[in-house]
């Protein structure tokens, strides 16, 4: 009796075994068999910029630069994602807006509801940006750019742009590099040079594009003259269409403000034809300032003899020297890398869209995810020092910091250039006169130069 119960109960433990190997061989068979979700083969980056019509030239230079930037990365390897555990390359769907914004919103809905992007980095103007950032902020899809600096773009209320951020020198920021030069270095100069007592204010006179990029730069101004109470003055300050080819009927009503300086905000082709007319045509004799988007070697060369002693905005690693800090030695390599690759110098438009690149993906490492709320998060917090904020910027930011402000916009830096003709070479020399710590010229007054009254 129980010799048999204990062959039972060995048969009931056999049994037993078989029952429980069957079972993991069919849970084993079934996990083989059922479709798991792969990881995506690559990164997905939509680029739309215009590459065609009048803002051509800047998107040509973010697209080079784009192009740089990713092929950089991908010979690393790529960018570990954490999620999937390893290196994930990086592909680029370009896209040509045409200049234009209706073009650039059907461009933008491709993007984000065919070809799917992960994110989207780069486009040029602020009010085409403006059009395709409703589609981008409708489908929760991270849009990163340089190339529009209006601060209306991360402050409309219409629509919620969380997912937007702006790596531009946006417009506000200009006038608070640009009016404290012409305080404190170019109205000490004409002081002393025409004997002006220390008491006598600036007569500024701005000419700017009628457009949301325009419109902050005069807002921009008015807002530190309000805030700081400099020894400046606007004097006047006139409006005109983007694209406009004739200034001297605008050149003539500056003139008769008696201005000591005029500030343009204009786009390449506008500024090349105001430096041109003012002198040649209109005998203008004052000195203009243009901003950083100009700051361009076909700008340099466009204007010629006519550039001479003009001054221009800068950030850097375009025609002049690398501004020196942290980020000096990446921005020369930089150049060197564009230079090799394009056979010409990176524009401002190229410099600030490929740092801006190497942002997003350290943004995405962080994230750990291609998760679009996890890396619009990432960006939102974050914030590169010492080695990593030298290796991934090529120019100098406030602090040597890189962060977005609460309302995700930059503090990047700003120098001054004097332009000098050098007829030998028939092309303008540059160097940087302010602020003292970039400094590699002294500022000049030109024999021609007329103060205001």
């Amino acid at each position: 009796m129980t010799q048999r119960r204990a062959v039972t109960k060995l048969q009931a433990i056999a049994l037993l075994a078989i029952v429980v190997v069957i079972a993991l061989g069919g849970l084993y068979y079934y996990m083989a068999l059922m479709p798991t979700k792969a990881p995506p083969r690559e990164i997905l980056v939509g680029s739309p910029n215009p590459l065609t019509g009048p803002a051509s030239k800047h998107g040509i230079e973010m697209r080079n630069a784009i192009a740089l930037a990713a092929e950089e990365w991908n010979a690393k390897g790529g960018v570990y994602v954490k999620e999937f555990g390893r290196r994930l390359p990086i592909r680029v769907i370009f896209k040509d807006t045409e200049s234009s914004r209706d073009t650039a919103v059907k461009v933008m809905t491709e993007l984000v509801t065919v070809d799917k992007v992960d994110v989207v980095i780069g486009n040029f103007g602020s009010a085409i940006v403006f059009a395709d950032q409703v589609v981008a902020m409708e489908h929760k899809v991270p849009y990163i750019t340089s190339g529009a600096s209006s601060v209306l773009l991360t402050r409309r209320t219409d629509i919620d742009v969380s997912y937007y951020f702006n790596t531009a020198t946006h417009t506000e920021l200009y006038p608070f590099y640009t009016m404290p030069f012409l305080d404190e270095a170019f109205r000490p100069a004409i002081n002393k040079k025409f004997g002006f007592p220390e008491t006598r204010n600036l007569r500024l006179a701005i000419l700017y594009q009628d457009s949301p990029y325009g419109k902050g730069v005069l807002e921009g101004c008015k807002l530190y003259i309000s805030k700081f109470k400099p020894k400046i003055e606007i004097v006047e300050a006139i409006p005109f269409k983007l694209g406009e080819t004739d200034f001297r009927p605008h050149l003539l009503r500056i003139k008769e403000s008696k201005p000591d300086f005029v500030y343009m905000a204009a786009f390449i082709p506008e500024q090349t034809a105001a430096l041109t007319q003012a002198r040649r045509d209109v005998g203008l004799n004052t000195l203009f300032q243009s901003v950083i988007c100009n700051d361009d070697e076909d700008f340099y060369k466009g204007v010629g003899q006519w550039g001479d002693y003009q001054f221009q905005e800068t950030t850097g690693t375009t025609s002049v020297p690398v501004l020196k800090g942290p980020t000096r030695e990446n921005g020369e390599r930089f150049v060197k890398a564009y230079r090799a690759k394009y056979g010409k110098l990176p524009a401002q438009m190229a410099t600030h869209i490929y740092q801006t690149f190497n942002v997003v993906m350290k943004a995405i490492e962080r994230a750990g995810t291609l998760d679009k709320r996890a890396i619009r998060d990432a960006l939102e917090g974050i914030e590169l020092r010492g080695e990593e904020y030298a290796n991934a910027l090529v120019c100098p930011f406030e602090g040597d910091v890189f962060r977005f402000t609460k309302d995700h916009l930059v503090n990047m830096r700003i120098a001054v250039i004097q332009m000098r003709w050098n007829e030998a070479k028939g092309e303008n020399e540059l160097g940087i006169v302010w602020p003292d710590e970039y400094k590699t010229a002294e500022l000049e007054i030109p024999p021609w130069y007329a103060p205001g009254a």
